[in-house]
């Protein structure tokens, strides 16, 4: 919490875009477990996503689910990155959407409709948060390998 409060705004009780990745790149543990450089759009992203009082800003409460979404998609991103390259690359890409979607469908499909759009967005987003330093760095060239995957484009 210490970095947080050491950012946030006073007035807002809150940070932006430009502080979270402030926290991201220089908070020794955090640069350090997941060795990249957090890049000012994948920030906003990531803000725009958790933003409960869609007001552009991250409280505590909202940080604190970041870290926790952040931790669970590195371990998917290391399980999946199984040459250990640091890439996930078109094959495990696919090994990974094919494996997640057949979790996604047990637990929350009840059709054999794919599933509403903003489930499938919601899922794109975190690929995009997941490949953020991968050569596929872009929602529109996830989006089309990801229906390319599963034949529905």
């Amino acid at each position: 919490m210490a970095f947080f409060d050491h950012h946030k705004s006073p007035r807002f009780n809150a940070i932006q875009a430009q502080e979270l990745m402030h926290i991201l790149n220089q908070t020794p543990t955090i640069k350090a477990y997941y060795g990249i450089t957090w890049s000012l759009e994948l920030c906003k992203i990531m803000i725009a996503m958790l933003d409960r009082s869609k007001d552009g800003m991250m409280q505590y409460p909202e940080f604190r689910e970041l870290l926790q979404c952040l931790n669970f998609w590195y371990q998917v991103f290391i399980q999946y990155d199984t040459n250990r390259t640091g890439y996930m690359e078109a094959n495990e890409l696919g090994r990974c959407i094919q494996q997640r979607l057949r979790m996604y469908r047990s637990r929350f499909c009840k059709t054999e409709e794919f599933s509403k759009l903003t489930h499938f967005a919601k899922n794109i987003i975190i690929l995009k948060g997941m490949l953020s330093s991968s050569r596929l760095s872009c929602a529109s060239e996830i989006t089309l390998k990801a229906l390319e995957l599963f034949n529905l484009g």
